[in-house]
């Protein structure tokens, strides 16, 4: 009604005042909401603050990459001459009609950046692990099998919540099931069937009668009762699935760090580099020049963690990557002012220096805030377009720092959308449904939600992990992280080998981690400027990613925040059986 719109509007005034002159990352993704129309979503991610833009209803539209495009070009269009922002990249996920949009639109725009949502990817990456390995694919089956046939029976639910009253003398967990709208959802069914393992083999152990009568008299469901029992006192199921775990656990805070608001490019490379060293696997990717790019850009990295044996790496190489790339996002000319300015930027000379620049104030002050650096405002403190002394890098860098290369944003406005447009109110246009969710997402912006979580500890319940308190709360609290430690902590449990681990199938082995095995897949092959922007020779191995332990870190947190939200969800259920 004319209420709604007139609030909608007064949210659009205000994002048309916090988005002006800024650099921006579109988004585009699809959904089918509960009355089956087929809509089209797309946010604006400005400088790591999203963005609603508009909802499309394309249900009577044919679906290719041309109609896409229409839709895409007018929402560029609408950020540039309505919002005055600069669109630096447009980002979708892998399907067949983004992919071609994607194409058709960076030969329209050649300035603009396309990427993958790398969020996407990663979970891409999960899919692959269990297509390559028959062994974990079967140990996930077996685990699922469990979860369904307890979820599925009420006594035999109930009684594995009264064992784990009796073995662990707390309220009782409920067992997790994955979903496709959760990426670290096969991460946390492991997780949780292995916090649950003494009650349930208990369980099997003192009423395994009771548990196959409760399925009745039927003879397929008996079998299948004997058949879970058997999954469950078998010793090498639970040596497998906590293998298994451990695998998915680099992949789940992988996923963590990619979907983030704030994920940027050198994020993104760095994150493939700790995995590959983690995994020590071969990874190729492409157009890797503007995320090694993104990497030298951001002035706590530069070229440090480089392997200084690669020549595709070299000084005269990155200057080569960065003329072609400057020249298509910039449309200028590269000039000798801004070879000058690189080549002091990567010696750390004059105003590119640390104290310059003012890393470690602008760092601490971050860390107080409990909040992220904005690498963005850290180049534009350097910006003056009076002079332009730099030849363009301070933009350029901005430009390229500012690209979010996932479209998780969209995602979690397709889940807001269906919490407004719910089976009760299906007739709800798509217009109106994107006026309520614009007005939602300003309040939750004005008046964030105050919550405590736990700290992440990778090294398991030996570490006591002291509470984060939300930027609502006192700012007096203490937060000491000791993040060299609690990353090792993770290593050492990916590299530790079970105790029944001899017993495992060779495509169940713990993945190597350290320089060793590192080095060892560069070794039989030279470095040369053909592999030289592999993912394996990228990058030092035989040296840590200090850079990394915060992003790893705060994606071990949310991984803890989704267990505790778990936990949480599990108690209401467990009140509500009560209170029936």
């Amino acid at each position: 009604g004319r209420i709604l719109k007139e609030e909608a509007e007064k949210v659009l005034e205000d994002m048309r005042r916090k988005v002006n002159a800024k650099f921006a990352t579109g988004q585009t993704d699809g959904w089918k909401n509960i009355a089956k129309s087929l809509l089209i979503g797309s946010i604006v991610n400005v400088e790591f603050a999203p963005w609603l833009l508009n909802i499309f209803d394309i249900s009577a539209t044919v679906k290719s990459a041309e109609n896409l495009l229409a839709l895409v070009i007018s929402e560029i269009k609408y950020c540039m001459e309505v919002l005055h922002t600069v669109i630096v990249t447009w980002c979708t996920d892998a399907s067949g009609e983004s992919r071609k949009m994607r194409r058709l639109l960076q030969q329209k725009f050649p300035w603009i950046i396309t990427v993958d949502c790398w969020a996407h990817q990663i979970n891409l990456v999960v899919g692959d692990y269990f297509k390559l390995k028959s062994t974990v694919s079967h140990t996930m089956d077996d685990a699922l099998e469990v979860a369904k046939w307890f979820n599925n029976h009420s006594r035999a639910l109930g009684l594995l919540h009264d064992q784990q009253v009796t073995c662990y003398g707390s309220r009782a967990l409920w067992l997790i099931l994955p979903v496709i709208t959760r990426w670290t959802a096969h991460y946390l069914t492991c997780t949780w069937l292995l916090e649950l393992e003494k009650a349930i083999r208990t369980l099997v152990l003192e009423q395994r009668e009771a548990l196959i009568t409760c399925v009745g008299d039927k003879r397929d469901a008996r079998d299948k009762a004997q058949s879970i029992i058997t999954i469950v006192i078998t010793e090498s199921f639970w040596s497998k699935l906590r293998m298994l775990q451990k695998h998915l656990e680099p992949l789940a805070i992988t996923a963590n760090v990619l979907q983030a608001d704030n994920a940027r490019l050198d994020t993104v490379l760095m994150t493939l580099g700790s995995l590959y060293g983690i995994f020590s696997q071969v990874e190729i990717y492409d157009n890797c020049e503007v995320f090694i790019l993104a990497v030298v850009l951001n002035p706590y990295l530069r070229t440090a963690h480089f392997n200084r044996s690669n020549p595709a790496l070299i000084e005269s190489e990155l200057w080569n990557m960065l003329k072609c790339i400057y020249q298509c996002m910039m449309q200028l000319e590269p000039t000798f002012a801004l070879m000058q300015a690189f080549t002091d930027y990567i010696h750390q000379l004059g105003r590119y220096s640390d104290d310059a620049m003012a890393l470690a104030e602008i760092k601490a002050a971050a860390h107080s805030a409990k909040a992220d650096i904005n690498l963005v405002i850290v180049w534009r403190r350097l910006h003056c377009s009076a002079t332009n002394e730099d030849g363009g890098l301070v933009s350029f860098a901005m430009c390229v720092l500012s690209i979010v290369p996932n479209s998780a944003a969209t995602e979690q406005l397709f889940s807001k959308m269906g919490v407004v447009q719910s089976k009760h109110q299906s007739c709800l246009g798509s217009e109106k449904v994107c006026q309520m969710v614009l007005i939602r997402e300003a309040v939750e912006k004005q008046y964030p939600r105050p919550y405590r979580r736990k700290l992440w500890c990778f090294g398991g319940a030996d570490h006591n992990c002291e509470d984060i308190h939300s930027d609502n709360e006192s700012p007096d609290s203490d937060i000491q992280v000791e993040q060299t430690d609690t990353i090792q902590s993770m290593m050492d449990i990916i590299g530790d080998e079970d105790d029944t681990g001899s017993s495992l199938p060779a495509d169940m082995a713990s993945p190597t981690i350290g320089s060793e095995s590192a080095t060892s897949c560069t070794s039989s092959e030279a470095i040369t400027f053909v592999n030289g922007l592999l993912l394996m020779n990228i990058f030092d191995y035989s040296q840590s990613l200090p850079n990394m332990l915060d992003a790893w870190c705060r994606g071990g947190e949310i991984l803890q925040t989704e267990m505790e939200f778990h936990d949480v969800l599990a108690e209401l259920l467990t009140a509500t059986i009560s209170e029936g």
